[in-house]
């Protein structure tokens, strides 16, 4: 959070500034998002968090040109720049895998246990059996096709089967009834039994009656 207002202190300070130590009076930046509202305002939406990603590298390069006339005025800058840039870079790196948000976004589909749960498929399914996985299907279809099992034929079927082995995403918020609801309702299902939960997800297994 600390690294959070920090930034914003200093693209703050960017808006402030601009008019003196840029070309244009209003930052690049400023005007995208001011464009952006009003769309947004015409359409009456709220876009995911992750649509204001495209203003990551305008909010960089508008902020990188506020250290560099700050850097200008000072005397040592020629030599300690390039040491200085490096720096910047390795601990920028170094922050994000720190801070493993790509693995933990609640927004991609990540399902950290999938090699697990892809290994606790492969041992149980049958010919004939679906895997329903809403949202991860296409890595748990990479990971079971590592073990040597066609996953096309478990993972993209629409037809009610005997069994069915249902993957909840449990990191990504998704709940046993919103899969259940998907399953075809010809037929009544028996009671889910939970085979294993893992940290990301839980596997059940649904048998349908005859």
């Amino acid at each position: 959070m600390d690294r959070i207002r920090l930034c914003l202190v200093f693209a703050l300070c960017v808006l402030v500034a601009s008019p003196w130590i840029g070309r244009f009076p209003i930052p690049v930046v400023a005007t995208v998002v001011a464009w952006a509202l009003v769309v947004l305002a015409a359409q009456r939406v709220l876009p995911y968090t992750r649509v204001w990603t495209f203003l990551v590298p305008l909010t960089a390069a508008t902020t990188a040109g506020f250290y560099g006339w700050v850097l200008e005025r000072r005397r040592w800058a020629d030599r300690a720049g390039p040491a200085l840039a490096v720096a910047v870079a390795v601990a920028g790196s170094l922050l994000v895998l720190s801070a493993d948000s790509v693995r933990e976004s609640r927004e991609t589909g990540a399902l950290l246990d999938a090699p697990a749960i892809a290994g606790l498929l492969a041992d149980r399914v049958e010919p004939g059996d679906r895997i329903l996985a809403t949202g991860s299907d296409t890595i748990l279809e990479y990971y079971l096709e590592r073990k040597g099992i066609d996953a096309g034929p478990l993972l993209y079927i629409d037809e009610p089967v005997a069994r069915t082995f249902v993957v909840v995403n449990t990191l990504g918020g998704q709940t046993l009834d919103d899969l259940l609801a998907e399953l075809d309702e010809r037929g009544e299902l028996r009671q889910p039994e939970l085979l294993r939960d893992f940290d990301s997800g839980r596997v059940y297994l649904v048998r349908r009656s005859a």
